[in-house]
This record gives C-alpha cells, sequence and structure tokens, in this order.
C-alpha cells in the first residue's frame, strides 16, 4: 500500500458536500470524528462519529453533511490495497465502527507526520502503521451502542473552539486556558479532548503552529526569529528544537530544501 495523500483531523464547513464519480485508480479511507451521511446501496445512510469506510478503486464516493460542521481523518493510497483488506477479512465500500476509535485518528496522523518528513524508509513505516491500522479496525470492531460517546452539544463546543484555536495558533493557549473556554475544569477538558479528537490539546497546537510555520519558512522573506514569534513561540530556540522533533530538519534547512 503507497500513501498518495494523507491528512488527519480535516475539517470542513456546514453543509459539506463531495462527490466523485470514481475514484479512480486511488483507494480513499475516512473516518468521520463528526456525524455526516455516506451514499450507500442506492441511498443516504447516516453514519455517527467513529464511522470509518474504506472505498475500493474505481468506486463512487458521495457524502455530505448537514447542519454540523464536518471534521475527519481521510487518506488516499494506491497499490495492493485489496490484499490488506483481504488479509483482515474487511470490505470495500462498508461503515464500521471501531472501538476506541481515537487510535485510528492518532495512526493516521502518525502516517500523516512520516509522509511529511519523508525520513529514510518512510513509506516502509507508513505501510507498517497502515497495518496497524487496519489490524486493530478488525480486531476492535464494535455497533455503534457498545462505543463511549460524547454529547453532540459538547462536541460541537469542542469542534467550534478548535476551530478558534487553529486561527489564533500565535496566541498563548493552555490547557487552563482552552478549559475556560468552555467552562469545563482542565483535567475534564484534557480528557474529552484527547477522546474527541484522539491527540492531546497541547500535540494539537503544536502541530497547527508547526504547518503554519513551514508555510512562513517557504516564502522566504522572515527570519527564523521573526517566524518562531510569528507561530507562537516567545523563545525562537524552543522553536527550532520543536520544528527539528516535528520535522527531522531545523528550520534553516527546511527553508533552503
Amino acid at each position: 500500500m503507497k500513501f498518495i495523500r494523507v491528512k488527519s483531523l480535516w475539517p470542513e464547513k456546514e453543509h459539506f458536500y463531495l462527490e466523485r464519480p470514481d475514484t479512480g485508480e486511488e483507494s480513499i479511507f475516512l473516518h468521520f470524528l463528526s456525524p455526516a451521511e455516506v451514499w450507500l446501496d442506492g441511498r443516504w445512510n447516516p453514519v455517527e462519529t467513529g464511522a470509518c469506510i474504506f472505498y475500493d478503486a474505481h468506486s463512487l464516493q458521495r457524502f455530505r453533511t448537514k447542519e454540523n460542521r464536518l471534521l475527519h481523518d481521510w487518506f488516499h493510497a494506491e497499490g495492493d490495497c485489496r490484499a490488506v483488506m483481504k488479509k483482515y477479512k474487511l470490505s470495500f465500500n462498508q461503515i464500521y465502527y471501531p472501538a476506541h476509535d481515537e487510535r485510528i485518528t492518532r495512526l493516521i496522523q502518525e502516517i500523516e507526520l512520516e509522509m511529511l518528513s519523508r525520513k529514510p524508509f518512510f513509506e516502509d513505516i507508513c505501510a507498517l502503521k497502515a497495518e496497524e491500522l487496519f489490524a486493530h479496525l478488525a480486531r476492535f470492531l464494535c455497533p455503534p451502542e457498545h462505543r463511549v460517546a460524547v454529547q453532540p452539544d459538547i462536541r460541537q463546543r469542542f469542534v467550534e473552539l478548535r476551530s478558534r484555536i487553529h486561527q489564533t495558533f500565535e496566541q498563548d493557549w493552555t490547557v487552563e486556558k482552552m478549559a475556560l473556554e468552555i467552562s469545563l475544569s482542565p483535567s475534564r477538558f484534557y480528557s474529552l479532548y484527547k477522546q474527541i479528537f484522539g491527540l492531546t490539546p497541547k500535540h494539537d497546537l503544536q502541530i497547527t503552529r508547526i504547518e503554519h510555520a513551514k508555510i512562513l519558512l517557504m516564502q522566504n522573506r522572515y527570519t527564523v526569529e521573526q517566524i518562531a514569534e510569528m507561530a507562537g513561540y516567545r523563545n525562537p530556540y524552543h522553536f527550532i528544537r520543536q520544528f527539528k522533533q516535528f520535522t527531522g530538519v531545523t528550520p534553516g534547512k527546511y527553508a533552503k530544501s
């Protein structure tokens, strides 16, 4: 299995609609982190948070949301995807609900970071993580009524707050400040955030800041110190260490490449 594009925790606006009459040579995996509707077997099927579906190559892909915003993980892959699905006795174009679905998000996030870093053997590591993802999906399948659910209104508050944090990522966001925004204790906020999005608030904010820093570095208009401040880092040396931790190279080397 070779990954073409990967995105974790990808947001879309309300009333989102996507249709691909033919997915081509790519197989497309979706993991819904908010309610949606998926077109299967000639009709719209409502899916709850945590639902997964893997579209086979040359499939019709059609899904939508209504009033709520869409949040989902996804990847496009080529190669022998059918062999992987057969190995774990899974079917294409079928909705699954894995237990502990936050692990799906974590694995897709790890694949995404490997794809971004492109370190030696990253393709091998991505393939291994894909095996883990589908093994987890097959091992821990469970019906919706057996999953721990987060109330829709609480989930929506978290989605809206996360969007606001991502828009103001340069601010001094702490877990205490985030929790205060939606009137929860820091410990309760931390637990629910990780359950809903599959990663901690701090890690999520770090990824957002690094991704924006990459864009600024590509413009070749600012110094590393300026970019550190624009990305929300008060200490440029801390920014450099964290950037290298996430990407494998320093900001300066990233800009040159």
